[in-house]
């Protein structure tokens, strides 16, 4: 979305994926799923030391959040800001149906034309 401004007061990556890890943490015990939690929790530590760049990102970014308008071609809805590596948003792209970006749904008219 951009840079973030130095006083932004918004989550970071690193802090937002802390608590996911956390909640992730205890499939590390998992007869069938603790070697994949275990790489994936490793993984995100390494993604997080590396964090060097700060921008503002949408952190719900799909394909459902991608609406078509009349003021702009494109328009991003629901939000839940946060700062960090501009990477973070692409996988939930990706993961929704990435192959049809090129048809986003019209913003829907509020009454009154406005």
């Amino acid at each position: 979305m951009g840079r973030a401004p130095a006083e932004h007061g918004f989550e970071s990556v690193a802090e937002r994926t802390a608590r996911q890890a956390e909640a992730m943490d205890h499939h590390r015990a998992d007869a069938t799923a603790g070697e994949l939690a275990a790489a994936a929790l490793a993984a995100r530590e390494e993604l997080v030391a590396g964090e060097a760049e700060t921008v503002l990102l949408h952190g719900n970014f799909r394909q459902g959040k991608v609406l078509g308008g009349d003021r702009a071609p494109w328009l991003a809805v629901g939000p839940e800001p946060l700062v960090g590596e501009r990477a973070y948003d692409l996988p939930g792209w990706c993961g929704t149906g990435w192959r049809t970006w090129w048809r986003p749904r019209r913003a829907p008219r509020r009454p009154g034309g406005g």
